[in-house]
């Protein structure tokens, strides 16, 4: 449960509103938090994994494939 004062903003979509959501994400920067990311698709082909992984990698963000 969060502390009190703190609010959650929870946003199921489908991924074709990926760059709408960048864009709101541009103005939650200002925030101080966490934010928790869950892409739920199915097969999510092994070139794009490594291509996904590699860039989070270089940004030093912690993921999970599941």
């Amino acid at each position: 449960m969060p502390h009190p004062g703190v609010r959650r903003l929870k946003i199921s979509t489908q991924v074709e509103m990926l760059y709408p959501l960048l864009k709101a994400a541009e103005q939650l920067r200002q925030l101080h938090g966490q934010v928790h990311l869950v892409i739920e698709s199915e097969g999510i082909p092994t070139s794009l994994q490594k291509e996904i992984e590699k860039l989070l990698q270089a940004y030093g963000v912690s993921y999970e494939f599941e």
